[in-house]
């Protein structure tokens, strides 16, 4: 799986845990609606910025996301 994909399905796993919708992300995050959106939907792998911001948002570390294995541990 490339990687682009593992995080954004990853983000898209912890937004569904917490009921977070994209509009909720992109406010709890500052970052631009437009930006998610084309991150997860063309899966686009995020700056270390946004990527730190995201993870803030959902309550989860960094490496939560960049991990090489699957884990849903926090």
């Amino acid at each position: 799986m490339m990687a682009a994909e593992q995080v954004s399905r990853r983000i898209r796993y912890y937004m569904d845990q917490r009921e977070i919708d994209i509009d909720k992300l992109a406010s709890l995050t500052g970052l631009d609606r437009e930006f998610l959106d084309t991150m997860l939907e063309t899966q686009v792998l995020p700056p270390l910025g946004p990527l730190m911001k995201i993870a803030r948002a959902l309550g989860v570390r960094l490496g939560t996301f960049l991990d090489d294995q699957d884990s849903t541990d926090p």
